[in-house]
């Protein structure tokens, strides 16, 4: 018994300490989201809206006005296409 006792006590005293620490950390993980809504419909060039004969019946000021109605259905066609893929 004694010797028991002995080669257990002889044994403890080789075991290491264990240190154990609670480490939180932060993991990103990629998830795939579906889009926020439908791709908008593409904006229709000038050419497919207004025929060369109407074009050339309009006065400059007409035609710079149509331009630019354009441009702005163009920039907002970026922005809602923008808003619609921000998600995916």
């Amino acid at each position: 018994m004694r010797v028991v006792i002995i080669a257990a006590l002889m044994l403890s005293g080789c075991a290491d300490r264990a240190i154990v620490r609670d480490r939180i950390q932060t993991v990103s993980v990629p998830v795939i989201q579906k889009c926020a809504s439908d791709r908008p419909a593409d904006a229709t060039s000038l050419r497919d809206r207004i025929d060369a004969a109407a074009w050339e019946a309009l006065s400059l000021k007409q035609k710079a006005e149509t331009i630019a109605a354009q441009g702005l259905r163009r920039m907002n066609h970026k922005a809602s296409l923008e808003a619609a893929t921000s998600t995916c």
